[in-house]
């Protein structure tokens, strides 16, 4: 095709020549320069090797990795009490950071001799990770500076000096414990739980999950562990299980025993958040891994105090819960499914 462009080129400027009087090999000379010229291009541009004419590949795009988290500061860790589940994430916190850490314990005793004053000196500037309510309140006179809490349920009634606090939720994600819940028992539909006020966002949440997985929850708001016992009883009837949450408020060790009695009575599945309340007559119980609640401390360490998205009013959720299934209440419920004890599951 190319050789009948220049062929026709050199026939226009033999032409153009006898019109203008020019001899005509003048012409055709500089057309078949022409021709050889274009030709002798398309020749090189085929044999240059690694030359594509194709449409040009852009280069792959590098992802740069992620920056390491900055390094933190030495840690003051406080317990409220020696209890085995605050003990836990505070070993697990010693394990991950890299500073020297000073664990502190109340003994259950808001007066408690440890707060010296030594001991306000030394964690003036330093972070304080609070475990356990009575460690969340106390901390806000042991510093200024962060303070991220954790295994802390009521904490919207922390009080006013939680401007520079951050949480990390104390239960498992709603959506799990539902679904495991209905793993254990396919054929439930409702169920009924019981706070004192302030949880409004817990179930909502709690809601969405449940009807996720085809149940329905009623929710009840009581004042006094009384008002939850005489709720609970007039709720048994309209529901199949109690969802049985961490509320001191309203939870008494009285009431839970009168709790339990009622549902084994009246073959209702109550759901715990501790495997220690399963000897009580608990079908399942359903809590936190210590290690998952360390990591989340951590990061809320890292994400800094004056980070917006985690405060004491939007805590971290966790990823894993512990599942353990009472076998002897399992089996007198007729229950299929069961999962194995010690089970921790990732949320999606």
């Amino acid at each position: 095709m190319l050789a009948m462009r220049v062929s026709t080129s050199s026939r226009a400027a033999d032409h153009t020549a006898r019109s203008k009087g020019l001899p005509v090999a003048h012409y055709s000379a500089l057309g078949c320069l022409l021709a050889c010229t274009l030709l002798a291009g398309c020749s090189m541009i085929e044999k240059l090797p690694g030359f594509d004419t194709s449409t040009p590949t852009p280069a792959p795009r590098i992802e740069k990795p992620p920056p390491s988290p900055r390094p933190l500061p030495p840690v003051t860790i406080l317990l409220s009490d020696d209890l085995p589940a605050y003990s836990g994430i505070a070993d697990e916190l010693s394990t991950r950071l890299t500073e020297p850490t000073v664990v502190i314990s109340l003994h259950g005793d808001s007066d408690s001799n440890a707060v010296t004053p030594e001991l306000l000196q030394q964690t003036d500037k330093r972070p304080v990770v609070a475990i356990g309510p009575l460690a969340a309140q106390t901390a806000t006179r042991l510093t200024a500076g962060q303070i991220v809490f954790c295994q802390v349920f009521n904490y919207h009634t922390l009080g006013q000096g939680t401007k520079h606090m951050q949480g990390v939720s104390f239960l498992p994600p709603a959506e799990l414990q539902f679904r495991a819940w209905k793993k254990l028992d396919p054929g439930l539909q409702r169920v009924g739980v019981i706070t004192g006020p302030g949880h409004k966002e817990l179930i909502a949440e709690a809601r969405r999950a449940a009807r996720h997985h085809g149940i329905e929850l009623i929710h009840r708001t009581v004042q006094s562990d009384k008002e939850m016992l005489y709720d609970f009883k007039r709720l048994t009837p309209e529901i199949q299980g109690l969802w049985l949450l961490p509320d001191d408020r309203i939870l008494s060790r009285r009431v839970l025993r009168e709790i339990m009695s009622y549902s084994a009575k009246h073959q209702h599945e109550v759901v715990v958040f501790h495997p220690e309340l399963l000897r009580f007559g608990g079908l399942m119980s359903i809590s936190s891994v210590e290690a998952d609640v360390a990591d989340q401390v951590i990061a809320a360490l890292h994400a800094g105090p004056r980070h917006t998205g985690v405060t004491a009013n939007n805590p971290l959720p966790l990823k894993q819960l512990r599942i353990e299934v009472n076998p002897k209440v399992a089996q007198s419920l007729d229950r299929r499914s069961a999962p194995q004890p010690q089970v921790a599951a990732d949320a999606p």
